[in-house]
């Protein structure tokens, strides 16, 4: 009698074993890809989020510099000594240029508005609210005019405004913005007095110095 065996030859067996030993090798070697390729976008995106904090900083670091230069420490002495006399001065529209520069380079480089906040939002609020009647004066130039200051400034209130809860306007007061430009203004004040040798003292005015100039 014919004895007919059920299993199959060996040749096909070793080929059907090498078939799924490749399979499984495929498998783990497209898994380890996967792994190796979502690391790869992390790292990436990791060091380009580095970069992108770098570049904020190294922006703010610049415009920190700028404003704080003795050329724009002079300038902002003379625009702060105009506007308590509410006269318009060249000055004036050097520091507002500023904060235009400002609002362009955040929106430029996308710097994080909060760190614009911290750095500028005090100045920036009070020369915009103190200097109305200057851009009033402006209001035929073209729309172009300031209007990234003007973007800065509707951020810097909006972030105001959300940080007190909306229980405090952000507009500055007549007080602290009088304050502030007295302080401003007192650098020029000082290099008049070693300029100048006088016994009458300077006497000052809501929103105005009768002896600045």
């Amino acid at each position: 009698m014919t004895n007919f065996s059920t299993s199959e030859p060996p040749r096909a067996v070793d080929r059907l074993t090498r078939v799924r030993v490749l399979a499984i090798a495929a498998m783990l070697t497209s898994a380890v890809a996967a792994v190796l390729s979502a690391w790869a976008v992390r790292e990436v995106e990791r060091r380009a989020g580095s970069r992108g904090v770098d570049t904020h900083l190294q922006v703010l670091g610049q415009l920190e510099a700028e404003w704080n230069s003795d050329e724009m420490l002079d300038r902002r002495a003379q625009a702060a000594a105009a506007l308590l006399k509410q006269r318009p001065d060249r000055a004036v529209e050097a520091v507002l240029l500023f904060f235009d520069e400002v609002g362009y380079l955040a929106e430029r480089y996308g710097v994080d508005r909060e760190l614009v906040w911290y750095r500028f939002h005090t100045p920036a609020l009070v020369y915009w609210a103190a200097s109305e009647f200057v851009r009033k004066s402006e209001s035929g130039r073209s729309e172009r005019y300031l209007a990234h200051g003007r973007k800065l400034v509707d951020s810097l209130r909006s972030i105001e405004r959300a940080r007190s809860g909306g229980a405090e306007s952000p507009e500055p007061t007549r007080r602290e913005i009088e304050d502030f430009l007295l302080e401003e203004a007192r650098r020029l004040s000082c290099q008049e007095e070693e300029g100048e040798s006088s016994d009458e003292p300077a006497q000052m005015t809501p929103l105005g110095w009768k002896r600045l100039l």
